[in-house]
């Protein structure tokens, strides 16, 4: 039991950052997101103005969550594939460059993406043009 303690200990310090990590993530990304959406009030508000229906907005915003949260995805996961060496006697059981992890971890942060990116999207479907073009 005791030759467990230092490898349990490191699984519950790094999957306690990992967590916290997560998130900051989606923490960061609402509030980019946020920001992005007061930015651009005026444009959705003629947008809206001439004619774009509310899933016209909503997939206006998405699309623009894809793109980052792809473009962040795909760095993340190359900069982790090329330090995963340096993980790799910390981990147990699971190679270094395990595809499955990789997939999964990709899937997830895709999945704290799309959750952060729902009040934005929201509150720009919801803007009156009226009151966002004075």
């Amino acid at each position: 039991m005791r030759a467990l303690a230092k490898p349990r200990l490191y699984a519950v310090v790094l999957a306690g950052f990992a967590s916290f990590a997560v998130t900051i993530a989606a923490v960061g990304l609402f509030g980019v997101l946020s920001h992005n959406v007061a930015q651009r009030a005026r444009e959705i508000g003629v947008r809206t103005a001439l004619g774009a229906r509310p899933s016209d907005v909503v997939r206006l915003v998405l699309r623009h969550v894809v793109l980052v949260a792809a473009a962040g995805i795909a760095c993340g996961l190359w900069t982790a594939y090329a330090l995963s060496r340096l993980l790799g006697t910390v981990l147990y059981g699971v190679n270094p460059h395990d595809l499955a992890s990789f997939a999964a971890v990709g899937i997830a942060l895709a999945v704290v993406a799309a959750v952060a990116s729902v009040v934005p999207a929201r509150r720009a479907a919801r803007l009156d043009p009226w009151q966002v073009l004075r």
